[in-house]
């Protein structure tokens, strides 16, 4: 079974880790087999993460979440790294939103089967603006640090 994928001129995918950028004409690209694939539309950058995160570098909230689903799914030989940071978003996201543990836990059993592109987008179900960075971090217990409560756009 193949997937067409068309790209507009300077839109970006990512395929197995590797970036991929059209150039300035349309592009369709046929994959023939199973590849690991994020639309431009669907990538929560680095740097966004980055500048929603508090002066400590503390950053637990529903953005974090689909971030570490993202990098589970894009490079799977270094998910060990991030099974901590994920253990510790779920755990406080549970906490903060105890009405989305049902979905937060289908998340999880989707990442436990293999299926992190599912995991994503029942993350931007469950949290719909997660691709949206905001300042608003959740504080977590094990930390004397607070944490910033604003919310601030990107």
């Amino acid at each position: 079974m193949s997937l067409k994928i068309k790209l507009k001129p300077h839109d970006k995918i990512i395929v197995n880790g590797a970036v991929i950028a059209a150039d300035d004409k349309p592009v369709v690209i046929t994959f023939l087999n199973n590849a690991r694939i994020l639309r431009q539309d669907d990538i929560l950058l680095d740097s966004q993460i980055r500048d929603a995160m508090d002066a400590d570098g503390g950053f637990y909230n529903d953005s974090w979440l689909y971030y570490l689903i993202q990098l589970i799914y894009i490079d799977p030989e270094n998910s060990a790294e991030v099974q901590p940071q994920l253990e510790t978003t779920v755990t406080l996201l549970c906490a903060e939103y105890p009405e989305k543990a049902d979905d937060i836990n289908e998340i999880l059993a989707l990442m436990a089967q293999g299926h992190f592109f599912k995991a994503l987008k029942a993350c931007k179900k469950t949290f719909p603006d997660c691709l949206q960075p905001k300042r608003k971090v959740i504080k977590n217990p094990e930390s004397d640090t607070h944490h910033a409560e604003t919310s601030t756009a990107i």
